[in-house]
């Protein structure tokens, strides 16, 4: 049994090997020429070369090691053994979701070169029925590796074709992903309409006149800045998770939420989109849960405690006495309270439903339990509060460099307190993303800093454009990149 690693200033031929010993099991490390599975052909690869991988593999885990790299150029052949070539992605004292990571992508990679069939066949006999079911949830293609994903593709390999057949041949049923809350021709269908709707409300004559007057200069700097908060967002989602996630498709994620978030309540549709995500990354739907949860709430909290300080220790203020924009908000807020406590009576009156939910969140606890514990490690809090303070930041700033663009300079702080007010206030009202709710809103915040009505409605229309009704146009297309990579 074999397990290697590419040693540093070796010639490519050769590899650092490390072997167990008959006797007391310790680790020794050789030299060798290895050989990828890859450059094999598919019949040279006997049922004992695949038993094999996953004997290494299990010794590579005893070692407190995780590859995290797996493909059918890192399974090699070497003195008759099997082992792991190019160990620089991989990780000492892993957690289980990195072991668990490694055996999927030794299934997947096992699949390609022997089929789906012999592949199982393996996996079965080594880590038994259990063993491959604990797996299924980590079988999807965004899990895997750039340089496995390319493999699954040139040998026509369906990944969740491979879920479907582990679960049916270890007795289970197939994991099922939480479902996106609708389908992409609705979306585009909520999204156009509620442009078009908004569209529909503004005076174009009075903001043209009012936007020839600005620098047009500084309108470009600020839609490039209103782009912004899309990645620190990004970052915040890094810091959610008890796992490492390749950083563009978070990003290609957030881009998609902007468009979804058309047709839904901005947190909602966050929520949404990264259990989804998540999922798809391997994590089971508990774990998946909370990390979106905990994206969200971290946003929340990071707003509040910067809306108190800013009013504790700056000369901001917030003027609670503005009125709602119309009577249909006001309606929309009295049917939210009114189904909350709805939803709280029908609880308190059924035991069936109360148990049920008793008994989940019993389930679930230990996996929720274990992300909490996972943000106390290594970067991922200090990902979670930087990334949404920078977040709340870049969102201020592009306001105000909106607002400068008509000749106005606003003090950071009180871009802060206006903007984290009415978003607070936005996530209050079910209305898809805060539409007409923002605008009222800022426009005020604006017009109390001493903007002029008619500036203050033109830099607000050309901010929400840039950071709400512009994003979904390449959202749209984020959302379809990610769904045929198989990310959502």
């Amino acid at each position: 049994m074999t397990l290697l690693a590419r040693g540093a200033g070796l010639p490519a031929h050769e590899v650092v090997t490390a072997a167990t010993t008959t006797g007391d099991d310790a680790l020794l490390v050789l030299r060798g020429e290895a050989r990828p599975l890859a450059a094999l052909e598919p019949g040279a690869i006997g049922d004992e070369v695949l038993h094999e991988a996953w004997r290494s593999l299990a010794l590579l885990g005893e070692r407190g090691i995780s590859h995290q790299q797996i493909s059918p150029e890192t399974v090699v052949l070497i003195d008759g053994g099997v082992g792991f070539a190019d160990l620089a992605g991989a990780t000492v004292a892993p957690d289980p979701h990195r072991r668990a990571t490694d055996r999927a992508q030794l299934l997947m990679t096992t699949a390609c070169l022997a089929g789906g069939r012999r592949a199982l066949d393996a996996a079965i006999a080594v880590l038994g029925t259990d063993g491959v079911a604990a797996l299924l949830p980590y079988l999807q293609s965004a899990a895997s590796t750039p340089a496995l994903r390319r493999a699954l593709k040139a040998h026509g390999k369906d990944v969740d074709a491979l879920r479907e057949e582990a679960a049916a041949r270890v007795g289970v049923e197939p994991p099922e992903l939480v479902r996106l809350p609708a389908i992409q021709m609705t979306l585009l269908a909520v999204a156009s309409y509620a442009i078009l709707t908004a569209a529909g409300g503004v005076d174009w004559g009075e903001f043209t006149s009012t936007v020839a007057e600005g620098s047009w200069g500084w309108v470009a700097f600020a839609l490039l800045v209103a782009q912004l908060p899309r990645l620190t967002q990004a970052i915040t989602t890094l810091g959610s998770v008890p796992t490492s996630l390749p950083l563009g498709p978070v990003y290609a994620m957030q881009l998609a939420t902007g468009y979804m978030n058309l047709a839904l309540p901005s947190n909602l549709a966050r929520m949404a989109v990264n259990i989804r995500f998540f999922q798809r990354q391997g994590l089971s739907a508990p774990t998946a849960v909370a990390a979106g949860a905990i994206d969200s709430f971290a946003s929340t909290v990071v707003q509040a405690i910067l809306l108190v300080l800013l009013l504790a220790f700056s000369e901001s203020s917030l003027d609670v006495s503005l009125p709602l924009p119309s009577d249909g908000a006001l309606t929309l807020l009295w049917i939210l309270v009114a189904v909350v406590v709805l939803a709280v009576l029908v609880l308190a009156l059924t035991p069936r439903l109360r148990g049920a939910i008793t008994g989940a969140t019993r389930r679930w606890w230990p996996e929720v339990r274990a992300t909490l514990r996972g943000l106390r490690t290594s970067n991922k809090l200090g990902l979670l509060i930087l990334g949404s303070l920078a977040t709340e930041l870049l969102f201020a700033t592009a306001l105000g460099l909106f607002a400068h663009a008509f000749g106005y300079d606003i003090s950071l702080a009180e871009l802060l307190v206006i903007n984290i007010s009415v978003s607070l206030l936005g996530s209050l009202v079910p209305v898809p993303g805060n539409i007409g709710v923002a605008e009222f809103g800022l426009t005020v915040g604006l017009v109390s800093a001493g903007m002029a009505e008619e500036a203050a409605f033109a830099a607000v229309l050309l901010y929400r454009m840039a950071t709400f009704y512009l994003p979904p146009l390449w959202g749209f297309f984020a959302l379809g990149w990610l769904q045929r990579n198989r990310y959502l």
